[in-house]
């Protein structure tokens, strides 16, 4: 999903880290937004609801990194897709995880939209 944000010179990335099985919200979770070619690196951190928001980032192609630790008392998942952020528009990515043991390997699945150039 992409929304207006009329009159600004820079992107917002919002989106919602949810489980696979349940649909439940991953609060705590670690949100890294990179674009190395313009040098930027932000990190935001979900809220009860499994929400983040990031504003201020300038148009570009970004990675988009979640990591969420101690999942029912220890699991973790990580997850990473890109996002394209284009100036004065609210571009949403949401992340679907599934918790794995430590040890183990870690899948998630990852919807979203990007914005058009």
């Amino acid at each position: 999903d992409v929304f207006s944000a009329r009159g600004s010179e820079a992107g917002y990335l919002r989106g919602v880290i949810r489980r696979v099985e349940t649909s439940a919200p991953i609060g705590s979770a670690a949100v890294r937004i990179v674009n190395e070619a313009l040098g930027v690196e932000r990190i935001a951190v979900t809220d009860r609801l499994g929400a983040y928001a990031v504003a201020n980032l300038p148009a570009g192609a970004y990675t988009v990194e979640v990591y969420a630790a101690s999942i029912d008392g220890g699991d973790t998942a990580t997850a990473s897709d890109s996002a394209e952020i284009a100036r004065g528009f609210v571009t949403k990515k949401n992340f679907e995880l599934t918790p794995e043991p430590l040890e183990d390997a870690v899948r998630g699945t990852v919807f979203g939209e990007v914005a058009p150039g």
